[in-house]
């Protein structure tokens, strides 16, 4: 759920033009250091990188016609992105964060 928590502090670029911003994905780096050190007791940067071209390719699909010359290499989920409202997103991240943090999966 963290895995984009930098974006609170600074701006979500695309990942194409962040290639081409090296000073920034240092920034973004140092500062996602910060957050994973004060909220996760494990994490596993393979699985989540996995996790989020698969989202990428997904979102790409349902959201912006497609990623086929984006260069990744995963296949996009089954079920389709239908988007929530932001008041909705934010109850139902903020719900399952509260939950994952009093189970001590923080």
């Amino acid at each position: 759920m963290l895995h984009d928590a930098s974006e609170a502090y600074i701006q979500d670029i695309s990942r194409p033009l962040k290639n081409l911003l090296p000073d920034y994905k240092k920034l973004e780096n140092n500062l996602s250091e910060a957050i994973y050190a004060k909220w996760l007791r494990y994490r596993d940067d393979e699985s989540i990188k996995k996790a989020d071209n698969i989202l990428l390719v997904t979102e790409g699909r349902d959201l912006m016609g497609g990623t086929e010359d984006w260069g990744l290499t995963e296949s996009a989920l089954t079920k389709s992105i239908k988007p929530w409202t932001p008041v909705r997103a934010r109850c139902e991240f903020l719900n399952i964060f509260h939950d994952e943090v009093n189970n001590g999966n923080r």
